[in-house]
């Protein structure tokens, strides 16, 4: 099928590791999921060989004279003391209003699990107010 659409690496976010699930987050966040280095964890997730993966948020600024010349900040780690866990966390994704996020954990906070969870939280800005319990286990 022919496509308007342009596809194109974004340097600087773009790692030799597994970067996916990009989120954009009002207008001007762009949350992904990462097992990049440096993550919280340290450690290698056995399915990969890489580290667990974390979720990130990058700033990102649009050129209003060439819509399609974006800047993106360096990526965070996004409150590693609430959200990104030793364990596989993201992706992520927002309601309408941007108040609520819905996040995946995999392996549950002890490493002890084998299934993934959904989580529900309100957030303030970027910072998370509170991750309420499993609304949902597959």
């Amino acid at each position: 099928f022919p496509s308007h659409d342009m596809v194109v690496n974004i340097r600087g976010i773009n790692t030799k590791w597994e970067d996916f699930a990009p989120q954009q987050y009002k207008k001007d966040q762009l949350f992904f999921t990462s097992d990049r280095e440096k993550g919280v964890s340290g450690t290698q997730y056995g399915w990969t060989g890489n580290g667990h993966t974390d979720v990130y948020v990058s700033t990102f600024k649009v050129n209003k004279k060439n819509p399609n010349d974006i800047s993106y900040g360096l990526p965070a780690l996004l409150d590693k003391d609430k959200v990104n866990t030793k364990y596989n966390d993201g992706v992520v994704c927002f309601d309408s209003k941007f108040t609520t996020m819905y996040l995946t954990q995999c392996n549950s906070v002890d490493g002890k699990g084998n299934r993934c969870r959904l989580y529900v939280s309100k957030l303030n800005g970027l910072h998370l107010v509170y991750i309420l319990q499993t609304f949902f286990i597959f």
